[in-house]
């Protein structure tokens, strides 16, 4: 919740993790991941009516 009463939440959704043949500088396996993020914001009421 921010000062003036907006709330904000996100929800991460981790779809899919798949490995690749690829390896970083530190010879760590580099991994792709598949992902997005739901977001829901709530106008605090003074801000309610403007939208």
């Amino acid at each position: 919740m921010l000062d003036d009463g907006t709330r904000i939440r996100t929800h991460f959704n981790l779809n899919e993790i798949s490995r690749t043949s690829i390896y970083d500088a530190n010879g760590d396996r580099v991994y792709n991941i598949n992902h997005n993020t739901a977001k829901n914001i709530k106008l605090a009421p003074q801000y309610s009516h403007q939208a």
